[in-house]
């Protein structure tokens, strides 16, 4: 049950519930925490549908119905649905039932464009809450959400290939990667942004965006990012990396790049390639005053089930060494929970 005090608002990456029973939540060991909280906000990395196999992704699938009421009992009222694997009209109609039959809010993703890209708007406890997100990470084949088309909102990024000055001596000296997003899809953006600004006290740019397991920013997150903060959001959230990235202030607004996951199912990814990794969930204490306070706990997946429980930063050495070289300024630790210093307290809006 929501404690009283400040509102806050928690979030968190990826939530993929394949292979989870729908009979008893798998999100258990949280929902202490996640339900002290007034709203849940994540990435939804794994349509519930009929299990079919991605044709352009070896191995994944959708995860199944009936897992709807597990996400809205842990908390979650607002979901992206703009990614990789958000794919195929009818499934995407599924799912798109199912979270609205039990009160989940979502964006990202529609049977249209129009309705992929409508912002998702909630009000909770007398706050506003508005999310427009987009992913840069999607198949160039029947995807996109168009007219007459389900699918995703995009991010269309073109990638180039710098050589560097010191070739001509050096064969095979690797490049720098250029990556830069399309212009008219990031005015989209913005347009979409700015007026959503009008209607929400706290408003999230949620991104589907990044490198698999590379813990590095490259150029056009960064450039996303910002145009954000400057069309007017108060945060902004990435995922897909399966990994944790670096913090970052713009303008005395965070950004967390890479949330990672908050719970995964897929045996590829949860016990092959990144048995055991850490996820990041960042809380806002929005104050009476206005003032916006950002923090972080980590969560990580229970090697026997895969369930994710809450921990502190004594138990993820690797994460706070990284996160304390990578982000100096923006983090610090406090018990147990990662703090995120903006600058000077940030006015609500």
């Amino acid at each position: 049950m929501t404690s009283p005090g400040p509102f806050r608002m928690g979030a968190a990456g990826d939530i993929n519930l394949e292979g989870f029973a729908t009979d008893s939540n798998p999100f258990r060991h949280l929902m202490p925490y996640l339900g002290s909280l007034n709203l849940v906000v994540g990435n939804l990395e794994g349509l519930l549908a009929e299990p079919a196999e991605l044709f352009y992704k070896r191995g994944f699938k959708h995860v199944g119905e009936g897992h709807a009421p597990n996400i809205a009992g842990a908390g979650f009222r607002m979901l992206n649905m703009a990614s990789n694997v958000t794919y195929g009209a009818e499934a995407i109609d599924t799912t798109i039932k199912q979270l609205d039959a039990d009160g989940i809010t979502h964006t990202g993703a529609g049977r249209d464009r129009a309705s992929a890209r409508k912002p998702a708007q909630l009000t909770v406890d007398g706050k506003r809450i508005g999310m427009v997100s987009r992913t840069a990470v999607f198949w160039p084949h029947g995807h996109e959400a168009t007219e007459t088309q389900a699918g995703v909102v995009p991010i269309h990024v073109a990638t180039l290939y710098q050589p560097l000055p010191r070739l001509v001596e050096l064969p095979g000296l690797p490049p720098k990667i250029v990556t830069i997003p399309d212009a008219a899809d990031v005015d989209a953006l913005r347009a979409d942004l700015t007026a959503e600004r009008e209607n929400a006290d706290i408003l999230i740019a949620f991104f589907h965006f990044g490198v698999s397991s590379q813990r590095d920013v490259v150029d056009y997150q960064r450039t996303l990012a910002q145009a954000s903060i400057d069309a007017g959001a108060d945060v902004v959230f990435g995922s897909h990396a399966h990994v944790i990235q670096p913090i970052e202030v713009y303008r005395g607004k965070p950004i967390f790049y890479g949330l990672g996951q908050v719970i995964f199912g897929w045996d590829f990814v949860a016990r092959r390639v990144h048995p055991g990794q850490p996820g990041l969930l960042p809380e806002l204490e929005l104050e009476d005053d206005g003032q916006f306070r950002w923090s972080a706990r980590f969560v990580k997946p229970r090697e026997e089930d895969l369930e994710p429980r809450l921990v502190t930063p004594d138990e993820v050495p690797e994460e706070v060494r990284y996160l304390t070289a990578a982000c100096p300024e923006t983090v610090r630790f406090d018990g147990d929970r990662l703090v995120v210093s903006t600058g000077a307290a940030d006015p609500g809006r």
